[in-house]
């Protein structure tokens, strides 16, 4: 049977069933999970948690996740629009101002060990999986992010992300942020989960909507294909004290650091695509342009425009070899011309000298004047 028929059928059934009811209670939302997992194949999760799936929140994202089925032309939804709308109307549930966002990162990445977690964060490899979990305000989320419709990631996830990055001393050690395996739900959901099994919980949860996200795929879509490649890890414990102090210094209310610190976690992800190793060299001289406003608001100076003089005399006085790196940092500065104007200094380029030296040693300069930045951690480089 063609899933449209299935899908079609399912909501049919239970629409029919509680047609008469104002709102479900637990027993039919136990039906409504049972019809859920023996119409489409799903597996029982297991006992210790399926008590915790029947929640109203829980099971209104399993009937959005089913309904917007990728595979599902707009005449199939048409057909069961009517008993949707019945059945998701009746699933009542308090609304918490946060939600819960868990999103599986990408095999592009080179990850932490080990798991981590620190305030509404929680980094995970579950099964050898890397994921992040992190709790955010959605009515902050929106205001910061200036309801952007192409932000990436959550300030949290961004946080984290970089406070792990940052924490090394060297090496290329980043989460890779892909736009699939992406999932929300409203923090109802978790409130009545023992904290020891709420990880669990999700990773459970996001398993079974990714059962209905294999209906299909599409540029956008929210699953990956599949492919045979392994995560890479490395050690990470002796990080862990410098991870705690960064993320406890690290402000998501600040927009200059936010913007710097994007631009770094940006860099590396577009270096792991060869095609985009220009615009990763650019996105790391953005986040350097970015660390000098910020060392220069460190130390009192709070203009527009950059204070060459005073800049100057912060490096001399707090890194070793201070005034060649400050210099060092300027020319990157007239090599970032190159790469962002179509005719800089009166001529065009198709394709700017660059080296691949001049990401990496950039890169690390960039996360060395974060550590100063944040936590006052001078790092020598190699």
């Amino acid at each position: 049977m063609f899933e449209d028929e299935l899908v079609h059928k399912f909501f049919q059934t239970i629409s029919d069933r509680f047609q008469s009811k104002k709102q479900l209670s637990k027993t039919d939302l136990d039906y409504v999970f049972k019809h859920a997992i023996e119409t489409f194949g799903i597996p029982y999760p297991s006992s210790v948690l399926y008590r915790y799936f029947l929640n109203s929140c829980v099971i209104s994202s399993l009937i959005l996740q089913i309904h917007n089925a990728e595979r599902l032309s707009r005449e199939d939804r048409d057909r069961f629009h009517d008993n949707f709308i019945n059945i998701f109307g009746k699933l009542i549930f308090p609304k918490s101002a946060h939600f819960i966002q868990h999103r599986e990162l990408g095999y592009e990445g080179l990850y932490p060990n080990m798991s981590l977690e620190r305030g509404p964060c929680c980094y995970t490899n579950h099964s050898n999986t890397p994921a992040m979990i992190t709790k955010n305000n959605s009515q902050a989320e929106e205001a910061f992010s200036c309801s952007s419709e192409v932000t990436l990631l959550t300030r949290n996830e961004l946080k984290m992300a970089v406070s792990i990055l940052c924490a090394a001393d060297s090496g290329l050690i980043h989460l890779y942020f892909p736009g699939y395996n992406q999932f929300s739900i409203n923090e109802t959901a978790l409130q009545k989960i023992p904290q020891e099994l709420k990880i669990s919980f999700i990773h459970e949860l996001v398993s079974i909507h990714n059962l209905f996200r294999t209906f299909g795929s599409t540029t956008y879509s929210s699953v990956r294909t599949k492919v045979l490649k392994t995560y890479r890890f490395v050690e990470f414990q002796k990080y862990i004290p410098f991870f705690v102090k960064i993320f406890d210094s690290f402000s998501i209310r600040n927009h200059l650091l936010m913007r710097t610190s994007f631009y770094l976690i940006k860099s590396i992800m577009l270096w792991d695509n060869r095609n985009f190793q220009e615009e990763a060299i650019a996105n790391v001289f953005f986040c350097l342009e970015g660390c000098l406003h910020l060392i220069q608001e460190k130390h009192g100076v709070h203009q527009t425009e950059l204070y060459l003089d005073k800049l100057s005399e912060i490096f001399a006085n707090n890194f070793r070899n201070g005034e060649f790196l400050f210099d060092f940092i300027k020319e990157a500065y007239e090599n970032r011309i190159t790469i962002v104007h179509a005719k800089p200094f009166g001529c065009s380029e198709w394709s700017p000298f660059l080296m691949a030296d001049d990401f990496y040693e950039y890169f690390q300069i960039a996360r060395e004047l974060l550590n100063f930045i944040l936590i006052d951690r001078v790092i020598e480089s190699q």
